[in-house]
């Protein structure tokens, strides 16, 4: 009982780990920039 619990434990801590560090990576990848399809507004005359 003790070995299935430790062995759960961390394998939920790896995967928190691996979203963290992937969030972590994810950040400088995607800046926040307008996006080029984006259509301008029209000044209406």
């Amino acid at each position: 009982m003790i070995f299935t619990v430790f062995i759960l434990g961390v394998g939920v801590g790896f995967i928190l780990g691996i979203s963290m560090n992937i969030d972590e990576i994810e950040e400088p990848i995607t800046p926040n920039t307008p996006r080029p399809e984006a259509p301008k507004p029209v000044p209406k005359p």
